[in-house]
């Protein structure tokens, strides 16, 4: 086990990402956040993983609102997938997805677990922090609780789908969860906050740029 972040050490968050995609098998990656500008540093990785061996394969979840998911992902893994069915892309309908989980299984698993979304801001900027588990002898049963949590996961998500992809889809889904959040905080304490209006601001700006296109 070793602790990873990207203000100190030998091994970096971004090394921790990569590094799923060096060893055969099925990689899982869970996020609550996931930009194309981070995609694009990690893409390469994910293109040779699936390159190496007709037997490896992707499984994606995130959460489909516009201010969380990258619809040009969504569009880009279709094409790097051409119809083989190795890379599934899910999405959780119940809400904020807010967990950072990453698992590799094969003969080298691996996992890594901590703060870090798929954006090029917790690669480059935040102060984040990961524990990455990669048992030195193959052993599965160290990271199988890391792939349980996943395949419970996935038993409650639905598969993303070419639809999702709409601004006017993505934007609604984002007005639906900030409206779940905002029914836990007091009409006082949303009024207060600063963040409520530049909320109120990007939603109608989302909304602007869907009617344009």
């Amino acid at each position: 086990m070793e602790l990873i972040s990207n203000q100190s050490g030998d091994t970096r968050v971004t090394d921790g990402i990569t590094q799923l995609f060096d060893e055969d098998g099925t990689v899982y990656l869970v996020t609550g956040y996931f930009t194309n500008s981070a995609y694009r540093l990690i893409r390469p990785d994910i293109e040779h993983f699936l390159e190496r061996s007709p037997e490896n394969e992707l499984v994606v979840v995130v959460s489909p609102t516009a201010d969380q998911f990258t619809p040009e992902i969504a569009r880009d893994l279709r094409r790097l997938d051409d119809g083989d069915e190795r890379i599934q892309l899910y999405k959780y309908p119940h809400g904020c997805l807010h967990a950072k989980l990453y698992v590799r299984t094969g003969d080298h698993p691996m996992a890594m677990v901590g703060s870090v979304n798929l954006t090029r801001v917790a690669f480059e900027q935040n102060i984040e922090l990961s524990v990455l588990v990669e048992p030195d002898d193959g052993d599965e049963a160290e990271i199988e609780p890391f792939l349980e949590w996943t395949e419970g996961l996935l038993s409650i998500c639905e598969p993303f789908r070419y639809r999702d992809t709409f601004r006017p889809v993505m934007l609604f889904n984002t007005v639906t969860v900030w409206t779940n959040k905002a029914r836990l905080l007091s009409g006082r304490t949303i009024v207060q906050q600063p963040s409520t209006y530049v909320v109120l601001v990007l939603l109608g700006l989302f909304v602007m740029l869907s009617l344009a296109t």
